[in-house]
Parts: structure tokens; C-alpha cells; sequence
């Protein structure tokens, strides 16, 4: 899941070989990938994606069901200015769209959205 170093690592390698548009695809991904946790609580956010002054924030969790606590990170990181999307990830089967916005993604939907640059 360290995707915006691994992305940085590939466009560096790709322009060390003289693949510019590869390289330049790889740089279009995310720009930092940083750890939220506010300063006054025990809540974090396991991946904050920045690009520009955009930011996506990622939960990642091991298991199928989705449980309140899972999403208290989530939740707290709403008022962040630039945050475009709140994704939590899971083993579970389907993709849910919660009243406050979060999205549940299985793995493979999560992957597939990465890979096709709609993140």
C-alpha cells in the first residue's frame, strides 16, 4: 500500500531509462503520501494521498464487515481543507456509499480504481 512511493520509485526508473511518458504517467498519480492522526485523540488515517492541494484519505482494514470503529478516522479527517474522498478498504464483497459520504471498497475495486487513474 505504499503506492505514492512505489509510483515516485517506477517514474524515477522510468525516466533514468529514457521512458519520459511512462515516467510522466507515474509522477501524474499522487505527489506524498503522509499518516493523519490530529494531535488531541486517538484517531488516525493510514494513508493521506496528496496531489496539489487535493488530498484522498485511505483506511485500510483486514476483514469483510465494516464495524463504527473502522470509520472514526474517517469521519474526523472531514473537515481537512482539499479532501476530495474518503475510502475505507476492506475484504468485503461489495462497494457501499455511507450517508456521510465514506466509501467501501473491496480490495479489487480499490485496485482497479488505482490503476485506471480514477482515485
Amino acid at each position: 500500500m505504499y503506492f505514492a512511493y512505489s509510483a515516485k520509485l517506477m517514474s524515477q526508473m522510468a525516466g533514468a531509462i529514457g521512458r519520459e511518458a511512462d515516467a510522466a504517467e507515474y509522477d501524474r498519480l499522487f505527489d506524498a503520501m503522509h499518516y493523519w492522526a490530529p494531535a488531541d485523540g486517538p484517531l488516525e488515517v493510514g494513508f493521506l494521498l496528496s496531489r496539489g492541494k487535493e488530498f484522498l484519505a485511505v483506511e485500510v482494514k483486514h476483514g469483510e464487515a465494516v464495524h463504527p470503529q473502522h470509520l472514526r478516522g474517517l469521519r474526523a479527517i472531514a473537515p481537512l481543507k482539499g479532501l476530495r474522498r474518503r475510502i475505507l478498504v476492506c475484504l468485503g464483497p461489495r462497494r457501499l456509499r455511507l450517508e456521510d459520504g465514506i466509501e467501501v471498497l473491496p480490495v479489487e475495486a480499490f485496485l482497479e480504481l488505482l490503476r485506471d487513474g480514477k482515485l
